[in-house]
C-alpha cells in the first residue's frame, strides 16, 4: 500500500502562489463501500482566469465530487464517471445562470485513484497527465477525443487511462505542460525528493502554469498534502517601524540555507525530507482561518491625539554591505495543518460571524411570514417577571431564560424548515431529475442515452431523501429501466429469508442450499446456521449443531467451507464442512455431527481454503502448497490418499479465490476475475492440461475482452437441463451468466420487491441450488430469488 503526497505548482503572472483553488485530494473514509477501501482520489480543475466561480465554491465542488466517487458503487471507472459528471452539472448549472454575456465558464478537469498499484485516470477536456517510473516517462493524453471539457454540454466524453506504479513513482497532473517538461528532463526523477523535483520542474517555468505534482511512497494508503514555502517579496523600509530606543544592528547576519543537490543516486523518502519540511500529520478537514484585513480602515477615533512632535531628521543614507541581506528558510514544503483551508486564503469582513447570524435570522423572519398562515400562532399569556426584593430578575426567571431561549428559537427554524424547505429541496431535485430524463430520451446515441439516465437517476435518489413520492417512484423505475436496457441486464426481485432473525455479530461468507434448507457459514465463528423451509417461509433453526470443537475424539477448527449433501445418505447429515487440516464435519438436523479426518498428502497439508464435491471425488484447495488434491470415495465418505489433480504442468495457485469442478473441468476463479480451466484425465497418455486463462465469449461464441471493471469472487455451476456457470460480482451486485463455454448469456442483477435497491452492504456470499435458486448474503442478511 502507498502513501500519496502532493502538492500543487501554481504560477500566474509571473509569481508562484502556494494555493491552488482547483485542487483536492483525500483518502477513503473510514465507512465507505469494499470496493473503494484504500483508494486515494486527487482532482484538478482548471478553470479560466476570469470566471464567475469563487476558490470557495471550487473548493465546495470538489469536495462533492470526491464524496461522489467514494459513494457510488460499481469499479473504479464508474465512480470517476460519476463524479466528473456531477461536476459538469455543477458548472453547466452555473453557466447557464450566472454566465455574464453568455460566455460560458470551460472547465478542464485531471481526475486520478490510486487503487493499489493501479493508477486509473480520466480526463475531461484537452489535459495531460504524465507518469514518471524508473523505466520512463509516459504522457498520458488525447487532446481531440476528451472534448472541449466540463460546462458546455450535459453530456460529457470523458477519456480513460490506467497504468501501474511502483514506490517513488512521480505523477503530474498538467491542463498545458510546458516545452521544456521532456523525457530527458523528467527521466530519472523518480529517484529525486519533492523539493529536488519541484526545483527541476521550475528551472525554465512559463509565465503562467498549473499543476498538481504527486508521488507515492510506501505507507498505510493516507494522503499528505504539502503547501511549497514560497519567498515572500521584501516589503520597503519604514523607518518608523523601529521601537524607540532600540539600537542598530551593527551588521547584517546570513543564515545558512542549505541546498540539496540534484542526486539521482540517493531516493529520500518524504519523511526524510531536509529540516524545511514539516512533520506529516493525518490528513482531516481543514477548518478555515480568517486573516485580518488589513485595507478596512481602522477607527482611532478614542485614541488621543498625541502632542505634536518635531519632525524627525531624515535617515543618514549608509553604505551598501557586502554581505548579501538575510533569506528565510521557505524553500521545499510544509504539510497543510488542519487549521488551514486546501483553498486560497481570502480576507474576511469584519464581522463575519455577525453578519451570518444576522443573515440568517432575517431569511428566518421573511420565510415565516411567508408561511405564516399555515402556522396557528400558540396562545400566551403574559405574567409579570419575578423580582428579588431589590428589584433585579431572580435567578430563576434568569436561568430559565437561558433554557427556553433557544429551545423556542429551535423550534421556529425546525417548523419552518419542515413546512417549507423539504418541500422546496424535493421539488427541485425532481425538475432537474425530470429534465435530464426528457434529455435522455431524445438521445439517440447510446453514451449519452446513458449519460442523461445516470444523471436522472442520481437526482431522484437525492428527492427521495426528503420523502418518497408516486412520482419519485414511477421516475425511479423509468430511468433504472432505460438502464438496464442499455446494459443488458436482467433486474430479479429478491426476498429476505429470515429478517431480523440474525445476529449482527454473524458474517456470513459461504453458502450452500438444498431444495429444503440453506446453509450458512459464519466465519466469525467457523460454524454453519441452518434455515429450514417452513410453511411460513425459511425460518432459523435455533438448535442446529455444527461448529469447531471435539467431535469423534477429535477437535475440530473453524470450518473454512460448506457444500449440501444428497437426501437419505448413510450418515443422514444435510451439510459437510471441512476446516483447515482436512478434519470433516457432517451435520445432522435435531442430532450431533458425525466427523472424519482425511488421509493427509505425502507433503502434508499446507492451508485447505475451498474444496467441491463431483461425482464420488472431493477436490480441495491448498494454494500453500500451490495444489489441488482429489480424494477419491463414494461421494460422502473418502477414505482414498489424496493425489495431486494436475500431472507436470501446474499453474500457480497463489492467487486462486475459488473453485468449481463440473463432470471432468475444474474452473479456478483468479482474484483479478480472469478464469483458468483444467481438464482431468485418468488416462497417463494423455495428461491434465489447463488452459489459462480461459477467455470468455459472447452469445454467438466470439471472443469479448475480460470484465476489467467487474470484482469477481465466488462462482457456481448447475446441472442440466440448463448446465450453466454463475459467477457473482460483487461491484453490482451481478450475476453474469454463463454457458459451460463460458459465453456470456446474460447479466441479473437484484433488487428488493418494492423495487428499491439492497442494503448498501457489500455481498459476502454467493450460491446457486440445485432447483435454480439463487441465493446471495449481505454480512448478516440472506436473500433469495429464482433464476429465470
Amino acid at each position: 500500500m502507498f502513501d500519496l503526497y502532493i502538492f500543487p505548482i501554481f504560477i500566474t503572472g509571473g509569481k508562484e502562489l502556494a494555493d491552488l483553488p482547483g485542487l483536492v485530494a483525500s483518502a477513503a473514509p473510514r465507512r465507505v463501500l469494499r470496493n473503494r477501501a484504500g483508494d486515494m482520489l486527487t482532482a484538478l480543475l482548471t478553470l479560466p482566469s476570469k470566471n464567475i466561480l469563487t476558490a470557495e465554491s471550487q473548493q465546495e465542488m470538489l469536495l462533492h465530487l470526491s464524496a461522489t466517487y467514494f459513494s457510488t458503487p460499481g469499479s473504479v471507472t464508474s465512480g470517476l464517471r460519476a463524479a466528473s459528471e456531477q461536476i459538469n452539472t455543477f458548472i453547466l448549472g452555473s453557466n447557464q445562470f450566472d454566465s455574464p454575456s453568455g460566455r460560458p465558464n470551460v472547465g478542464v478537469l485531471n481526475l486520478a485513484v490510486f487503487h493499489g498499484d493501479t493508477l486509473f485516470m480520466l480526463h475531461a477536456g484537452p489535459t495531460h497527465t504524465l507518469v514518471v517510473n524508473p523505466d520512463g516517462v509516459t504522457d498520458f493524453v488525447d487532446l481531440e477525443g476528451a472534448g472541449r471539457g466540463l460546462g458546455v454540454s450535459s453530456t460529457i466524453n470523458p477519456r480513460y487511462f490506467t497504468t501501474t506504479l511502483r514506490e517513488g513513482s512521480m505523477v503530474l497532473l498538467c491542463p498545458a505542460p510546458p516545452p521544456t517538461w521532456t523525457a530527458a528532463l523528467l527521466g530519472g526523477s523518480s529517484k529525486l525528493s519533492l523539493d529536488q523535483f519541484r526545483r527541476r520542474l521550475l528551472a525554465q517555468s512559463p509565465f503562467n502554469m498549473t499543476a498538481a505534482v504527486a508521488q507515492v511512497q510506501a505507507g498505510r494508503g493516507e494522503v499528505h498534502r504539502l503547501r511549497p514555502r514560497i519567498p515572500q517579496e521584501p516589503s520597503p523600509a519604514d523607518p518608523y517601524s523601529e521601537p524607540v530606543g532600540q539600537p542598530e544592528k551593527s551588521e547584517t547576519t546570513v543564515e545558512n540555507h542549505q541546498e540539496w543537490p540534484l542526486s539521482p543516486g540517493a531516493i529520500v523518502h518524504p519523511s526524510e525530507q531536509p529540516s524545511d519540511f514539516d512533520a506529516a500529520i493525518p490528513p482531516s478537514m481543514p477548518e478555515p482561518i480568517w486573516p485580518i484585513d488589513l485595507n478596512q480602515p481602522i477607527d482611532l477615533s478614542g485614541i488621543p491625539e498625541p502632542a505634536p512632535e518635531k519632525p524627525a531628521p531624515p535617515p543618514e543614507k549608509k553604505p551598501a554591505s557586502s554581505v548579501p541581506p538575510r533569506r528565510e528558510e521557505n524553500m521545499g514544503f510544509r504539510t497543510i495543518p488542519a487549521s488551514e483551508l486546501p483553498g486560497p486564503q481570502v480576507a474576511a469582513p469584519d464581522t463575519p460571524l455577525l453578519d451570518k447570524l444576522t443573515d440568517f435570522l432575517r431569511k428566518i423572519v421573511e420565510v415565516s411570514s411567508q408561511v405564516k398562515p399555515k402556522i396557528k400562532p400558540p396562545q400566551i399569556k403574559i405574567n409579570p417577571v419575578k423580582t428579588d426584593p431589590s428589584g433585579s430578575i431572580a435567578a430563576s426567571t434568569l436561568l430559565f431564560i437561558a433554557l427556553a431561549v433557544p429551545v423556542i428559537v429551535v423550534f421556529i427554524s425546525t417548523t419552518v424548515y419542515t413546512r417549507s424547505g423539504r418541500g422546496e429541496q424535493r421539488t427541485g431535485y425532481l425538475v432537474q431529475a425530470q429534465a435530464f430524463a426528457l434529455q435522455a430520451a431524445g438521445q439517440i446515441d447510446p453514451e449519452a442515452q446513458r449519460s442523461g439516465w445516470t444523471q436522472s437517476l442520481y437526482y431522484v435518489k437525492k428527492a427521495e431523501e426528503y420523502g418518497r413520492t408516486d412520482e419519485t417512484k414511477l421516475l425511479r423505475a423509468q430511468a433504472q429501466t432505460a438502464l438496464d436496457s442499455l446494459d443488458s441486464i436482467i433486474r430479479l426481485p429478491v426476498q429476505e429469508a429470515v429478517p431480523d432473525a440474525i445476529p449482527s455479530t454473524v458474517n456470513i461468507t459461504q453458502l450452500a442450499a438444498s431444495p429444503t434448507d440453506v446453509f450458512a457459514l459464519d466465519s466469525n465463528q467457523g460454524r454453519v446456521l441452518r434455515f429450514e423451509l417452513t410453511g411460513d417461509g425459511y425460518q432459523l433453526d435455533p438448535n442446529f449443531n455444527c461448529g469447531p470443537g471435539p467431535s469423534g475424539g477429535k477437535i475440530i477448527g473453524a470450518l473454512v467451507d460448506i457444500v449440501p449433501l444428497p437426501i437419505n445418505n448413510q450418515y443422514k447429515a444435510s451439510v459437510m464442512g471441512m476446516d483447515a487440516t482436512g478434519n470433516l464435519l457432517y451435520c445432522i438436523p435435531n442430532s450431533p455431527p458425525l466427523s472424519s479426518q482425511l488421509a493427509p498428502p505425502s507433503t502434508n497439508w499446507g492451508k485447505i481454503t475451498a474444496f467441491t464435491i463431483e461425482g464420488s471425488a472431493l477436490l480441495i484447495l491448498d494454494p500453500v502448497s500451490n495444489a489441488v488434491w482429489r480424494v477419491g470415495g463414494d461421494g460422502i465418505g473418502f477414505p482414498n490418499q489424496p493425489h495431486l489433480f494436475f500431472d507436470q504442468d501446474i499453474p500457480n495457485l497463489s492467487d486462486v479465490i475459488d473453485l468449481a469442478m463440473y463432470e471432468d473441468d475444474l474452473l479456478l476463479l483468479r482474484k483479478d476475475g480472469h478464469i483458468t480451466r483444467c481438464t482431468f484425465n485418468n488416462f497417463s497418455s494423455s495428461p491434465t492440461r489447463c488452459q489459462d486463462p480461459a477467455g470468455f465469449g459472447d452469445k454467438a461464441g466470439n471472443p469479448i475482452p475480460q470484465f476489467a471493471d467487474a470484482q469477481f469472487t465466488q462462482l457456481a455451476t448447475v446441472p442440466p437441463p440448463d448446465p450453466s456457470i454463475y459467477i457473482m460480482d460483487v461491484s453490482g451486485p451481478t450475476v453474469y451468466h454463463f454457458s459451460l463455454r463460458l459465453n456470456l448469456q446474460r447479466r441479473l442483477r437484484f433488487q428488493t420487491l418494492d423495487e428499491y435497491s439492497l442494503p448498501d452492504k457489500p455481498v459476502t456470499a454467493f450460491t446457486v441450488g440445485s432447483n435454480r435458486v439463487a441465493w446471495i448474503a449481505l454480512g448478516n442478511r440472506v436473500y433469495y430469488t429464482p433464476l429465470p
